[in-house]
């Protein structure tokens, strides 16, 4: 399980990289939230949610639209959610 990983995210740098492979280590951080943030066909979920149990919220959200508020609360549940809520509301 852990060579697939590797592969996928080798395949997924070879997309990104220059001709000269220098560099490389610029795209990590953005290539596993995209990993992280992506459902896998054995999992049935991605590895975020089976971490954390829920989905990550991605940059093209903001560009999209703000999750609803009410989501934010029901799935948080914490005061700062609500508190963020409400200014997102706002």
């Amino acid at each position: 399980m852990i060579e697939q990983a590797n592969r996928t995210i080798e395949n997924m740098l070879s997309d990104f990289v220059n001709d000269t492979q220098q560099d490389w280590e610029e795209y990590i951080p953005l290539l596993m939230m995209g990993y992280r943030s992506s459902t896998h066909e054995s999992l049935g979920a991605s590895p975020n949610e089976m971490v954390f149990g829920r989905p990550i919220f991605l940059p093209v959200d903001l560009v999209l639209g703000v999750p609803d508020p009410e989501m934010i609360r029901q799935t948080f549940g914490s005061e700062f959610a609500n508190q963020l809520a409400n200014k997102l509301e706002i």
